[in-house]
């Protein structure tokens, strides 16, 4: 018996989500489907990541009091907070691996 794959910790099939899907549906999917995180297609190719964390960005900045930051990894979790589908508050870039490795 050799090394596990990547495959037998995957879950299949694979649930994903689309560039233009609404944040509210990709919720709905992690939820549905129990998992963490989803694969953002672009045309049939991985373009980026949403995970649990990045569906919470909302709640660091909702309410108003807290002003939009002016750095780069704040810009980024300002954007997310207020995306209103996958693209917006995706991860990038997805970093990919075959099914099939060790």
């Amino acid at each position: 018996m050799g090394e596990p794959t990547v495959a037998s910790v995957m879950t299949s099939p694979v649930v994903t989500a689309e560039l233009g899907t609404p944040v509210k549906e990709v919720t709905a999917l992690l939820v549905e489907h129990g998992v963490s995180a989803v694969p953002v297609l672009d045309g049939g190719r991985v373009a980026g990541v949403v995970s649990e964390a990045d569906l919470l960005a909302d709640r660091e900045y909702r309410g108003g009091s807290v002003p939009a930051p002016t750095t780069g990894g704040g810009r980024a979790r300002w954007r997310k907070a207020f995306g209103a589908t996958a693209s917006h508050v995706m991860t990038t870039p997805a970093i990919v691996i075959a099914p099939t490795r060790r």
